[in-house]
């Protein structure tokens, strides 16, 4: 569980580099990568990588939602800064 909690936080910081269409994809599979995360890393039985990769996955899908909002919240507020003009 780990491990695809990780690779789906990879894939959502990759989203995040991305132009327009990838900041909202970023959105979605970083809080797909959280939720996974979370699952994975609330299993006592698993394994201390498992649980390691899943904490790691969280701290990822976090970093990419932020960025990926900020960059939402930046875009809204200039439609609006453009729209106030005209």
């Amino acid at each position: 569980m780990g491990w695809l909690a990780l690779a789906i936080a990879v894939v959502a910081a990759v989203f995040a580099a991305l132009p327009s269409p990838g900041m909202f994809a970023a959105i979605g599979t970083g809080v797909l990568a959280i939720a996974v995360g979370m699952v994975g890393y609330g299993r006592n039985s698993a394994p201390a990588r498992s649980r390691l990769c899943s904490a790691g996955a969280i701290a990822i899908g976090i970093l990419a939602l932020g960025f990926s909002l900020v960059r939402y919240i930046a875009t809204v507020a200039a439609v609006g800064e453009l729209e106030r003009l005209f």
